[in-house]
């Protein structure tokens, strides 16, 4: 929701999503990450990429390159804006909200950026045509709209894991604010 410039009214300008994994409390009570992430959902699943699953910490990559202190994980699910309110920095807002009021100090945010938005249009054209879709990459114009979708999160810190689809932002290291992160997007 955003405000008009004297506060008296609010309109809906998208929905955002998310879920907190309390990794820490599921290894004290004896409950692996690889339980805990894949029993949500195949979409909580992926962030298993941040894991050495075998070992049921974080990758290599994880620990030397975004050096958390503890292990729970705040999962940015989704973060849709209507399309006339696109480009105005509100899902920039709208995930560090997210992250300022529910995420772990010591751990770590991760999402997926991916146009949900196309998936969910070309399952219903899909359907209504009898088809489905064998991967998001046949959907036209997903390849554009992912990178983008990239590009936009990397404004905030995200870092893409190597050879995975999850982008994570460290809460350990130092980041720049929003306001500087949105001044460097309007500069760029």
């Amino acid at each position: 929701m955003v405000a008009n410039e004297d506060f008296s009214h609010h309109k809906k300008v998208g929905t955002a999503t998310a879920l907190l994994a309390r990794l820490e409390k599921a290894a004290e009570d004896g409950v692996d990450c690889v339980e805990v992430l894949d029993a949500r959902s195949a979409d909580t699943a992926l962030y298993l990429d941040l894991f050495n699953v075998k070992q049921s910490r974080y990758s290599g990559w994880v620990e030397r390159t975004l050096q958390p202190f503890g292990r729970n994980l705040l999962m940015l699910d989704r973060i849709q804006l209507l399309p006339e309110y696109r480009g105005n920095g509100y899902g920039l807002y709208a995930a560090y909200a997210l992250i300022s009021s529910f995420a772990p100090s010591d751990g770590l945010v991760a999402c997926i950026p991916a146009p949900f938005e196309l998936l969910q249009k070309h399952r219903a054209s899909a359907s209504a045509n009898g088809g489905g879709i064998r991967q998001n990459r046949d959907i036209p114009s997903w390849d554009a709209a992912e990178a983008k979708l990239r590009r936009h999160w990397a404004l905030l810190g995200f870092r893409r894991v190597p050879g995975s689809d999850v982008f994570a932002l460290s809460l350990t290291l130092k980041q720049p604010s929003i306001k500087e992160r949105l001044s460097n997007k309007r500069s760029s």
